[in-house]
């Protein structure tokens, strides 16, 4: 879990039927297996907010997708014959 400390990550708003882009600051695990509490913040400007908001969340109960990996790739505009 420690490992997803600086990570963006993406949670879903059912009630919005919006995501709302944050980063996380801090993992908290009581035991290994249980339930995994991350703190995160979510910044001024960003999905309509005004001031940055942080708060503790917890990953099992919410739908959150969390990016572990970034994958760069450039498109070019050929045009291929067969």
């Amino acid at each position: 879990p420690e490992s997803l400390v600086g990570k963006p990550l993406r949670l879903f708003s059912p009630f919005e039927n919006v995501y709302h882009d944050g980063r996380i600051l801090k993992v908290q695990s009581i035991h290994y297996g249980e339930d995994t509490s991350c703190l995160v913040t979510f910044p001024a400007g960003k999905d309509g907010r005004k001031k940055a908001l942080t708060r503790w969340i917890n990953l099992e109960e919410h739908s959150i997708a969390v990016a572990t990996r970034t994958v760069w790739s450039k498109f070019t505009n050929r045009k291929y014959r067969s």
